[in-house]
């Protein structure tokens, strides 16, 4: 099965107890998503941080947010 990065693995009902199973997400998938990101020219170099995201795609993920929040209210 697929495992999100990082998260709850608990998906009982909220009227039900269950114990705690956050896992921790490998970085190293985390590092492959970002450089994978960087060359689809998604991310940029920061001079100071190392990688940021640029300003076309801070647009684009506003927008979607936009579409998935209007979608959900109607």
């Amino acid at each position: 099965a697929l495992v999100a990065y990082g998260g709850s693995q608990c998906y009982i009902p909220l009227f039900l107890s269950c114990t705690s199973h956050f896992s921790r997400g490998s970085e190293s998938m985390a590092l492959q998503v970002l450089r994978a990101l960087e060359g689809l020219k998604m991310m940029g170099k920061d001079q100071d941080r190392g990688l940021k995201v640029i300003p076309q795609t801070q647009r684009d993920l506003d927008r979607i947010t936009r579409q998935v929040i209007t979608a959900k209210k109607h």
